[in-house]
């Protein structure tokens, strides 16, 4: 304001920059103890006090945010209510609620709050997802304050598509790098007592043959384990090794790949060690309007029913019908022919597609979390 009327230079300018960082609160790394132990190559990143988690049902504590490489942690100090002497949920008193690996957050996002608490860019509540439906609700202290926080974690569970966004560039008082992607992911730094890298034996700790030889694959000679995907080029949602009935060689897997969607043919998931019985696992066909129809992946079909107790082979498909045929004339995709496979039968499990059940189990999960519900309206409400 002391501004108006006059012309105004970039020197004045940069003053009242300055004037300003030096009244918003600054977002801290401090040194001091912490409330939990460090693991090896876990670095602090920041620590704000005076942040207000607030919970399903209003209610809310003031505490300290701590966010490291590896985890954020919320550290309740206090306890705020919006009336007398009222009952905290049991939530509120499980410190595991407010210790999340960052591996954990789905989401993380600034949201609009009540009244005072700001609206868009200038919110002062800070949203936190986990695939666990874990959902914290946080206010701060400033916009500024959230800015950093947001901005900051975002690279440390996103590395790889925040720093893949055009134009979007980090705060270089916060960080050394701003282009270091997926180096900022905490694999990259955890080290063990000797403050030594971690050696690769975590890919060793699953082994495939072990765990095919334990369920009886290996003994039996209907089936084969196949090295066609050991570089991922050949499907590159599989494993590297797969298992295949033993009479059908990689030269029409192929073949098979060209007909199914995204080359996922069809390998097994399981097999009983008993009986013999067996899952597999494939993507649908590329059938479309013209009913095209693939011999290898018949006679891949053909050899898995010949090798079961029952010589017969129950396909199941998860959509509803109506959804398989609208692939088929939208896509080109479809279903199985049951005249082109005999000895197998397939339906549909009626189950939506994967936006429907995202949004169905979010709706079961804001009613589980839901105050105003009771026993006599809970399917209504």
């Amino acid at each position: 304001s002391h501004l108006k009327g006059a012309k105004t230079s970039a020197k004045d300018l940069e003053n009242v920059r300055a004037d300003k960082e030096k009244k918003e609160p600054k977002a801290s790394v401090r040194k001091d103890a912490l409330p939990f132990r460090l693991e090896y190559g876990e670095t602090l990143q920041l620590r704000l006090s005076k942040v207000i988690y607030l919970s399903h049902s209003r209610d809310t504590r003031v505490g300290t945010l701590i966010l490291t490489n590896y985890r954020l942690v919320f550290t309740p100090e206090t306890v705020q209510t919006s009336g007398s002497n009222h009952v905290l949920h049991w939530q509120h008193t499980d410190d595991a609620l407010f210790h999340l690996n960052i591996g954990s957050i789905s989401k993380i996002s600034r949201v609009s709050g009540q009244v005072g608490g700001g609206r868009g860019k200038e919110s002062l509540y800070l949203s936190v997802t986990c695939k666990d439906f874990r959902v914290l609700s946080f206010k701060f202290e400033s916009s500024y304050q959230v800015t950093k926080v947001l901005d900051l974690a975002r690279h440390l569970v996103f590395p790889v598509t925040v720093n893949s966004r055009p134009g979007k560039r980090f705060d270089a008082d916060m960080v050394e790098d701003d282009n270091k992607g997926i180096e900022w992911l905490f694999a990259f730094s955890h080290k063990d007592k000797r403050g030594e890298y971690s050696t690769p034996k975590g890919w060793n700790i699953y082994s495939i043959e072990e765990e095919l030889g334990r369920i009886g694959v290996l003994r039996s000679t209907n089936w084969r384990l196949s090295s066609i995907n050991s570089n991922f080029e050949f499907c590159e949602s599989y494993p590297k090794k797969i298992v295949v009935p033993a009479r059908i060689p990689d030269k029409l897997l192929y073949d098979v790949a060209k007909f199914r969607s995204r080359a996922r043919i069809p390998i097994m998931s399981w097999l009983h060690s008993s009986n013999g019985g067996s899952i597999w696992r494939c993507s649908q066909p590329k059938v479309g309007m013209g009913n095209n129809f693939c011999l290898a992946d018949e006679e891949l079909v053909a050899s898995i029913r010949s090798c079961t107790p029952c010589n017969h082979v129950k396909i199941i498909d998860a959509r509803p019908f109506k959804n398989a045929m609208t692939n088929r004339v939208v896509r080109g995709m479809g279903y199985e022919d049951e005249s082109r496979y005999p000895g197998t039968s397939i339906s549909f499990q009626n189950i939506e597609n994967i936006h429907a059940v995202r949004s169905a189990l979010e709706k079961l999960f804001k009613l589980s979390q839901s105050t105003s519900s009771s026993s006599s309206n809970y399917l209504s409400s």
